[in-house]
C-alpha cells in the first residue's frame, strides 16, 4: 500500500521591493546605452525648409533693424565694417537650418586686411527644378538696409511659393566692380550649372509706388504684360534700360512710413518677383 504524502505546496516568492530598487540603475544605464547607440546610427539629414508665412509685421521689424540698428555699412570705418558683419549674418541666421531650414553656403574675398562672406541659399530649388538651370537673386549688404531685408523675406517666401527653376539668392559684400554678374558668377555657381538670369535687389528713393523695375529690351514687352494682368502697373513702373544685363528691382521707400509703409510695398512685391523668375525660366526654356 502506497502511502500518500500530504501537505502544501510552497507559493513562489515575489521579488521585495528591495531587488525592483537595485534593479532600476541597470535598466536606466542600458536605456542610455540603446539611446546612445541609435543616436549614434541614424542618419542625419538637413531639414527641409519650413513654410512660414511672410508678414508685413516682421518685414518691418527686419527692416528697422538693418536701416536703424544695424547703422550704417561701409568698408572704410570700423563702425561700418561691423555692420556690413551683422548685416549678413542676420541673414544667414534668419534662413539658416535653425530657423527657415535652408543649407546655407559662402565663399570669401579679401578687403582691407579682412574676408568679406558672399553667402547664398538655393531658396526655390525643389524636386522637380532643373538643377543645371539657375536664377540668380542678389542684394549687397552694404546697401542702405531695405534691400537685404526683402531679400531674406523672398527666402521665407519661396517655402511655399517655388519658382520653376531654382532660385539661388546671394548676399555680397560691396565689392564687385562694373561687371557685377560675372562676378557672382565666378563666386556661387559650378561650370556645370547653366545661367538663367538674375534679378538684382536694391534700394530706392522715396515715392508712392512699390518699385521701378528695369530691364533689358528683350523682356520688357512679358514683363508689361505680365503687370498688366496683375494689375501691378499701377504699382510698379517698368523702365527699358538697353545696356543692362539682368533685371533690377528698386524697391521704394514709402514717404510718409518709411518702416512701416515700405515694409507694406514689399509684401505686395513677393509675388511680383516670383513672377518675374517664372518668366525668366519661360525665356531660358525658350
Amino acid at each position: 500500500m502506497t502511502e500518500k504524502v500530504s501537505g502544501r505546496e510552497e507559493a513562489p516568492k515575489r521579488p521585495t521591493l528591495g531587488l525592483w530598487l537595485a534593479a532600476i540603475p541597470a535598466l536606466l544605464i542600458l536605456s542610455i546605452c540603446i539611446a546612445l547607440y541609435l543616436g549614434a546610427t541614424a542618419k542625419h539629414e538637413t531639414p527641409a525648409p519650413q513654410a512660414g508665412e511672410v508678414t508685413a509685421a516682421g518685414l518691418a521689424d527686419s527692416v528697422a533693424k538693418l536701416t536703424r540698428l544695424v547703422g550704417p555699412r561701409d568698408l572704410e570705418t570700423p563702425e561700418g565694417r561691423q555692420a556690413l558683419k551683422s548685416a549678413v549674418a542676420m541673414a544667414e541666421g534668419t534662413l539658416g537650418t535653425s530657423n527657415t531650414g535652408y543649407e546655407t553656403f559662402q565663399t570669401t574675398d579679401p578687403a582691407v586686411g579682412l574676408l568679406w562672406r558672399t553667402l547664398w541659399v538655393d531658396t526655390g530649388k525643389t524636386a522637380e527644378s532643373k538643377t543645371d538651370q539657375v536664377l540668380l537673386l542678389t542684394a549687397n549688404y552694404g546697401g542702405r538696409g531695405e534691400e537685404t531685408a526683402f531679400l531674406i523675406a523672398l527666402g521665407e517666401f519661396f517655402t511655399r511659393n517655388k519658382p520653376a527653376l531654382t532660385a539661388r539668392t546671394v548676399f555680397h559684400p560691396p565689392l564687385p566692380g562694373s561687371d557685377q554678374t560675372s562676378w557672382l558668377r565666378e563666386r556661387v555657381m559650378a561650370d556645370d550649372e547653366e545661367f538663367a538670369g538674375r534679378v538684382e535687389i536694391v534700394a530706392g528713393s522715396e515715392s508712392t509706388q512699390w518699385a521701378t523695375l528695369s530691364c533689358p529690351p528683350k523682356l520688357a514687352e512679358a514683363l508689361r504684360g505680365i503687370l498688366k494682368a496683375r494689375r501691378w502697373d499701377q504699382a510698379v513702373n517698368l523702365i527699358e534700360l538697353a545696356g543692362l544685363d539682368h533685371v533690377q528691382l528698386t524697391v521704394h521707400r514709402h514717404p510718409v512710413q518709411p518702416v512701416e509703409g515700405t515694409a507694406n510695398f514689399m509684401v505686395r512685391l513677393l509675388p511680383v518677383v516670383r513672377s518675374v523668375l517664372d518668366l525668366l525660366g519661360d525665356q531660358e526654356e525658350a
